[in-house]
């Protein structure tokens, strides 16, 4: 096992990448963790360290799995477009690299119990493995834990909203506030992480609207007509 993470806080990263155009590099800390693990701190994105961590620590071993996560905050609804978390599995998934992505409720402490469930849900997918280019975003509400639920993505439970906060030479700067909306539609992952269940929800990471190719195809000889 190999553990790489950001060196700071990168949340909200979704699948950005430094090193691809970085004209100075990026640098890889070496740390230890407890008496027995090294790891390593990237001045990168989530993304950055899986792509690091396949292309040089696993060089010369390649890895059967990625693990991003656990994440401090949970991923839930559409958190997940622009989840580092998120962005780090789906760089294992272009890589050709199974991958999941585990996120935790903020007041949740402790990280045993989503540990030993996402060593669990790993197994699984090494015994039976997801399709190609799907990976699973796993999230552990607080509390006693209520039930498991495979689950679809939800709306996001809050909306922001931008208020003045300050001026600085003559510009002014804007504060978001996260403002908590109605209650969520049963059958998605917001409502029932918010019930105490753990969701599992499966992305992939193919984002072409097939049925809507042949649409586009129709309008060619419209758009060629531009060439002329």
């Amino acid at each position: 096992m190999v553990v790489v993470a950001p060196k700071e806080n990168e949340s909200g990263s979704s699948q950005s990448a430094r090193v691809y155009w970085s004209q100075d590099g990026i640098r890889v800390y070496e740390v230890a963790i407890g008496e027995h693990l090294t790891g390593y701190a990237i001045d990168g994105t989530p993304t950055d360290c899986v792509f690091l961590g396949l292309k040089i620590f696993g060089k010369e071993k390649p890895f059967d799995f990625v693990v991003s996560g656990i994440n401090h905050g949970a991923n839930i609804g559409i958190a997940n477009y622009y989840s580092g978390t998120v962005g780090a599995a789906l760089e294992g998934l272009v890589n050709g690299i199974p991958a999941i992505a585990v996120s935790q409720s903020g007041g949740r402490e402790d990280v045993k119990t989503t540990a030993n469930f996402t060593a669990r849900v790993v197994r699984r997918v090494l015994a039976d493995p997801l399709a190609e280019g799907v990976l699973l975003s796993i999230n552990v509400p607080d509390g006693e834990i209520e039930c498991v639920s495979v689950v679809p993505p939800g709306d996001y439970p809050w909306d922001v909203e931008f208020r003045p906060a300050d001026t600085i030479d003559g510009d002014t700067v804007y504060k978001g506030e996260r403002v908590k909306r109605g209650e969520q539609e049963a059958g998605h992952d917001v409502r029932t992480y918010q019930d105490g269940c753990i969701t599992v929800t499966p992305l992939q990471l193919d984002r072409t609207h097939q049925p809507t190719l042949g649409t586009i195809a129709e309008w060619r000889p419209d758009l060629e007509s531009f060439l002329e």
